[in-house]
């Protein structure tokens, strides 16, 4: 059996429209059609391919995949992803909660990936990255992602600084840096491009990648049929700034639940959580994702558009900053 830094693990890193997506898939192509299987990791939370705006995500590839959807643009649909949701569609929204489902993702990948159900000769891991920008916290984070999913191969896709500092800093590390041009093919998208784009990954999962499906409206009562618990960021977590003698055990395990039906969900979407109760609510996986489209604050009650009909299978909820505004 090969160790951990014996399997291939590649991320991609580069700034925003410099390919990353597409070189993700293309190796995914590779690998699949070489006999083995590969799991391709996404962290990007503006637009993830393989959930929804919001989340990070893995999937565990087989068979060669379609890169081309209706439209004829770049699209997936994985396999019984595997999805954690981070709450916010930018990655310094909540960095704290980002690391933590990082974290939460990257165990069961290296569980997945020390099982014997998977051909290890030829399989390993593609990481799709979120853009990096000049900014120290779009570095620190991608640095702990890489870090944290154990990342034995960097590629970096025409960033002279992002390649430089990589070096420098990883230069005790075993990991193997490599610096590729940008694609001339790249299409540029400005920034109503990527926000509909994002919003279109949100019409496809609620009506499928060609609009196949037919969700459905529910009205469910707060406190009785579901329990919406809030994502908060972490805003003192360094002990060199804490006032003296505080305590941050209570607070950062402290997960507060609405208990009213208050206005400001409307148009929210909320993430279904894999838990059996709300003590692991926080480390617990997506089961599916709900929009709320009408809010009585009077009967506690909120309407939701759910994929599809049947009851929920779980009752325990995630609200973080995600608006959709489609209308319906």
């Amino acid at each position: 059996m090969r160790s951990k830094h014996e399997i291939p693990r590649v991320a991609i890193l580069g700034g925003s429209n410099s390919g990353k997506s597409t070189l993700a898939r293309t190796l995914v192509g590779y690998a699949v059609r070489s006999g083995g299987e590969a799991v391709l990791v996404n962290l990007d939370v503006t637009k993830n391919d393989l959930g929804v705006p919001g989340s990070i995500s893995a999937s565990a590839f087989e068979s060669t995949i379609d890169l081309l959807g209706e439209a004829g643009e770049i699209s997936l649909s994985p396999p019984n992803p595997l999805i954690y949701f981070t709450g916010c569609d930018t990655i310094i929204g909540n960095v704290s909660r980002l690391k933590d489902q990082v974290g939460c993702l990257s165990a069961v990948v290296e569980k997945k990936l020390n099982s014997n159900q998977i051909n290890k000769t030829s399989s390993g891991v593609i990481v799709d990255t979120f853009a990096y920008s000049s900014t120290d916290a779009s570095y620190k984070v991608l640095l702990a992602c890489v870090e944290t999913l154990a990342v034995n191969i960097v590629v970096v896709i025409g960033e002279d600084r992002l390649y430089a500092q990589l070096k420098k800093d990883m230069s005790t590390k075993q990991t193997k840096i490599i610096k590729i041009g940008r694609s001339g093919g790249v299409v540029e998208r400005d920034l109503n491009t990527r926000k509909r784009l994002a919003s279109d990954r949100f019409r496809w999962y609620f009506e499928g990648p060609r609009l196949q499906l037919s969700p459905v409206r529910r009205i469910v009562q707060i406190g009785e049929e579901i329990q919406i618990f809030l994502i908060k960021a972490k805003t003192i977590s360094d002990a060199s700034i804490r006032p003296i003698g505080m305590d941050t055990t209570l607070e950062d395990s402290y997960v507060p639940r609405a208990t009213t039906a208050d206005q400001i969900f409307l148009n929210c979407i909320f993430a279904m959580m894999n838990c059996k109760d709300e003590t692991d609510i926080m480390q617990s996986n997506v089961i599916g994702f709900v929009h709320v489209v009408e809010v009585d604050s009077e009967a506690g009650t909120l309407t939701l558009l759910v994929p599809c009909p049947g009851p929920l299978p779980s009752k325990y909820f995630l609200h973080g900053s995600l608006k959709w505004f489609e209308i319906q």
